[in-house]
C-alpha cells in the first residue's frame, strides 16, 4: 500500500514539473502578422526553417510612423523577391530587412 502511494505522489510531482516546463517554454511563441501577403518579423526570427533570399533596403520614408517604413519595405521586397514569404527586420530603424522563403 505504501509503495502505491509513494508511486502516486511521485507521478503527481513529475506531472507538475513537466507541465511547468512546457508552459514556460511557450512564453516565447507568438502569432505573426501578415501584411500584403508577407509575414513581418521585427526583432525576432521565425521558428520554421527558411532560406534567406537577400537583403531589402528602403529609402527613409517622410514619416515618423513605423507603418510607412514597413510599407516601403514590403513594396521593395515584392519587386526584388516576388517569391518571398516574409521579412525579418534586422535593424531597429526598420531600414533593412531580410527577405525569406519558408522551406
Amino acid at each position: 500500500m505504501k509503495k502505491r502511494s509513494i508511486a502516486f505522489v511521485l507521478s503527481i510531482a513529475v506531472f507538475i514539473c513537466v507541465s511547468g516546463f512546457i508552459q514556460s517554454e511557450q512564453r516565447d511563441l507568438a502569432h505573426v502578422e501578415q501584411r500584403d501577403g508577407l509575414y513581418i518579423f521585427i526583432q525576432c526570427k521565425p521558428q520554421t526553417s527558411y532560406n534567406d533570399l537577400g537583403t531589402v533596403k528602403a529609402r527613409p520614408a517622410f514619416s515618423d510612423k513605423a507603418g510607412a517604413f514597413i510599407d516601403a519595405m514590403i513594396k521593395n521586397c515584392k519587386k526584388e523577391y516576388p517569391q518571398a514569404d516574409g521579412l525579418i527586420f534586422t535593424t531597429p530603424d526598420l531600414d533593412r530587412a531580410e527577405a525569406v522563403k519558408f522551406k
